[in-house]
Order: structure tokens, then sequence, then C-alpha cells
């Protein structure tokens, strides 16, 4: 292999590797469901809402984490729901008032299901839910963190989120010493912050330059190597004979040109297949980058790392020594 097409290889395959890694890195996954709790003297505890099982709930939270309501409060009660089980703590807070008889102003509907709502979370340990008072509807800011299960809770307080960082920062609120079930010391919210997505703006800016670089990719360095090694496989195939090549060009497109000869068996399957799919593939790959940077599922991630495995494959496969049937003569 020549030295030229070997950095040719390299280079379109470093180009995609790029313009995928700056897809996934700047339109990350969206993060505005994460709100970081920052406890005084004790850390972090990062919690992923959960809208799809409790929207009402989780868009009340993440309101109230955004106007700075929790900032200041206290966990104005731990206490032990189930002494009969190891470690059944809980952690609860977001009271104005610090007593366990405040809230916000507003009062929203409990997503459980002994209120006709269903909800599939369950109180195990890590699991953020709303605390409320017989009414089934008068949750509004007080929470509880489960520091171990408690799934006797289910079906009638609304869990909506989980913890995914700072369980220990949990763990260690749940054994401070209390008094009648409040904290000796007080436990203090020293701020709650939403984690935001990226904004639009450089999302548009990443997406434009993941395009520029696809566009760099596909005609520059397409008919600077891939298109001259179908060109050659098509030389190979008619024996070199330039009046049958005339005649292929006067008739039909370059593309028409190899699905003929390979309708013909004179163009190799492997070689045709790549070539095709690296055009549909790059095409593909374009619209894949942007639906990453505007919709924020996982699945966008995995769909635009295989395409780019495609790519790269279809490359490979163009690039195979082929085993070329010549046309007959006459």
């Amino acid at each position: 292999m020549k030295h030229s097409t070997l950095f040719s290889r390299i280079l379109l395959c470093c180009v995609l590797l790029l313009a995928l890694s700056l897809s996934l890195t700047g339109c990350q996954s969206d993060k505005s469901n994460l709100m970081t709790l920052h406890y005084k003297d004790f850390g972090d505890v990062v919690i992923e809402l959960r809208p799809d099982v409790a929207p009402i709930t989780a868009k009340n939270f993440k309101k109230l984490v955004k106007e700075g309501f929790y900032d200041g409060l206290t966990m104005h009660r731990i206490t032990d729901l189930d002494p009969t089980t190891d470690g059944g703590f809980i952690i609860q807070g977001g009271d104005p008032k610090g007593d366990g008889t405040g809230g916000s102003s507003k009062k929203i509907v409990g997503e459980f299901s002994n209120n006709g709502i269903e909800n599939a979370l369950s109180h195990t340990r890590g699991v953020i839910s709303m605390a409320r008072s017989d009414d089934k509807n008068s949750a509004s800011s007080q929470f509880f963190i489960c520091a171990g299960d408690a799934k006797f809770l289910d079906g009638n307080y609304a869990a909506f989120g989980v913890v995914v960082e700072g369980m220990d920062v949990v763990d260690a609120i749940a054994k401070v010493e209390t008094k009648d079930s409040k904290p000796v010391t007080p436990v203090v919210i020293a701020s709650a912050e939403a984690n935001p997505a990226l904004p639009a703006t450089p999302r548009v800016f990443i997406a434009i330059g993941g395009s520029i670089i696809w566009l760099i990719a596909f005609y520059v360095l397409r008919p600077s190597f891939l298109v001259p090694v179908m060109e050659d496989i098509v030389t190979m195939a008619l024996r070199g004979d330039k009046r049958k090549r005339r005649m292929l060009e006067k008739n039909a497109s370059a593309w028409q040109s190899y699905f003929y000869l390979h309708a013909k068996h004179l163009i190799p399957t492997k070689q045709m297949v790549g070539f095709s799919m690296f055009h549909y593939a790059m095409l593909a790959w374009v619209i894949s980058l942007w639906v990453t940077c505007f919709a924020f599922y996982p699945v966008t991630w995995i769909l635009t790392a295989v395409i780019t495995c495609a790519i790269v494959a279809s490359v490979c496969m163009v690039f195979h020594k082929p085993q070329v049937k010549v046309a007959p003569k006459g």
C-alpha cells in the first residue's frame, strides 16, 4: 500500500472520530434533570429527577430549586420509620419553618397509586420522595431521602427521583445526633442548584462545526481516494478497454456504471456494498449529528457511533484487495 493511500485512510478515520467526539462532548445528554443539594459541613448529594414516573412532582421540585427556595433550609427530621429493619432511616427537609409544618405557596397532586396515579418508583435506598400531611394532595416543598429501603411507603407517597451521587453524605446525615427526630445540630442545605443543559446556541455551533467536518470528509477525501479506487476497479474489469469505458461514460453516470458492472458480476460485491454504504452512511451520519445535538437520548449517541463504525467499515471494504473479474474480449 502506498504511503499516501495509507495516510488518506488514517486521515479519514481521524476526521470522523473527531466529528463524533465533537458531537458527543458538546451535545451531551440532557443534564437538566440533575439537581445538586450542597449540604453545609457534609458535602453534595446529586439527585436525578424522574419525570417519567412523577412529572408534576419532578417539575415542582425543579422549579423550587431554580428559584432558590431550598437555599438555607434545614433537614428538620431524621428518623427510622421501621425499627425492625437495619438502616431504614429517612432524612427529611424543605420546610421554611423548620418544624415540619411549613411549605411552599403551591400544593401539588399526590402522584401515587392510592391517589389514583400509578408510580413505579419504589421507596428503596437512595430514592427521594415528597412528604405530605393526611391530605393526599398536600405536598408542596418538603421531601425526604431514603437512607434505607422503605417499600412500605410505596403507593402512599410520590417518589420522584433517585440519588446518583452522594449516598455517603445521606448516610452521614442519617447518623447525626437527634432529639425527638430533630438534629441537635442543624443540618443545613447551603444551596441547591439545577444542572442546566447545554444552551441552544452552543449546540447549533457544534452541529454546524460537525457538518463542516462532514463536508470536508465527503467532498474532499471521497474524490481524492475512494472514487479513484472504484475507477481502477472499473478499468481492471474492462481490461483497460477504452472504447467500452467511453460507452459507459457516455450512456451512464459513474454511479450507474458501478451498478451495471456489478450486475454483470464484474465488480466484487464487497467493493460495491462498501462504496454504496459509504455514501448513505455519510448522509445518515450528519443527520444523526444534529439529532444528537437536540434530542437528549442515549440511543442517539449509540446511533451516531454505529453509523461512524459503518463509515469506517465501508472504507475498509472498498480498499480490500478485490478479486476483479474481467469482461470477455469482443
